[in-house]
């Protein structure tokens, strides 16, 4: 097998290669805890990527007054998604996409002074003054035996600084960016992976992860901690998925305090080993 650890700070990292069950002890020593153990996902019964279910959710802000979060439902927990060192950013499938920025800017109405698709070198990405604040977004994988690794990204996680605007602020790119083109699946990169240790043992087609030592956003959940987990103080969740809305519908989407995406699951297109 072979392990893959980055700086939380984006400072580098390290690939370990040797036998699985020392990789994990040498997680466990490193004071990494006990992490989750995935089944790799495949297409046609052919391993692709190191490809694995999660759920993706965004947390807004509940309206002025409001008693309790709201929460919305959606038909599947589960988005299909690659672990890939290779990759820089978060990548999201055709609408999910926009639904995700959607929801990530839900309720920040000075995000159409201060952001923009058209400057020069953004090719597309979506840039802001470094100043807006960014829904965050979450990740949960959930292990063969119940438990989950959820990782949780702020604005500070989200937006890296890439210049100065005329006026002397700052200009920051968001870490999301549309799939490449025919991609059905959403990529995490390495604004998702310095937050994670992974251990891949290859023959078996597994994926151990573990929350990675001075991360602030990555924690094991236990079963008994999960229910608490799904509501946050003050917020609504948004659990994004697959879509085949129109832009149009996708922008008005996100100008609501509930949505219902649709979603193929997991098992009609892809199947674990």
């Amino acid at each position: 097998g072979f392990a893959v650890a980055e700086s939380t700070t984006g400072g580098g990292g390290y690939l370990a290669i040797g036998e699985l069950e020392d990789l994990k002890r040498d997680a466990a020593a490193a004071g990494l805890g006990r992490g989750i153990t995935m089944r790799l996902y495949g297409i046609n019964h052919q391993a692709m990527y190191w490809l694995v279910p999660t759920k993706i959710e965004v947390a807004s802000r509940a309206p002025p007054g409001s008693r309790r979060p709201m929460t919305t439902t959606a038909q599947t927990d589960s988005a299909m998604a690659i672990l890939d060192s290779g990759t820089t950013l978060i990548t999201a499938p055709g609408m999910a996409y926009l639904e995700l920025i959607g929801a990530m800017l839900e309720g920040k109405p000075e995000v159409v002074q201060k952001c923009t698709t058209t400057m020069m070198g953004s090719f597309g990405q979506l840039m802001c003054l470094c100043d807006v604040d960014i829904n965050p977004v979450r990740f949960t994988l959930t292990g063969t035996d119940g438990r989950q690794l959820q990782v949780s990204l702020a604005a500070q996680d989200l937006m890296q600084l890439v210049g100065v605007g005329a006026l002397g602020q700052g200009v920051c790119r968001i870490n999301v960016m549309p799939s490449p083109p025919g991609m059905p699946l959403w990529i995490l990169g390495d604004v998702f992976l310095r937050h994670v240790y992974s251990v891949h043992d290859v023959p078996h087609h597994m994926l151990h992860l573990f929350p990675q030592k001075g991360s602030r956003v990555a924690a094991i959940l236990e079963a008994d901690q999960q229910d608490s987990s799904r509501v946050l103080s003050d917020t609504a969740i948004v659990i994004l998925a697959f879509t085949g809305a129109t832009c149009l519908a996708a922008v008005a989407a996100c100008m609501c305090t509930v949505r219902k995406f649709r979603t193929v699951r997991a098992s009609e297109e892809y199947n674990s080993f």
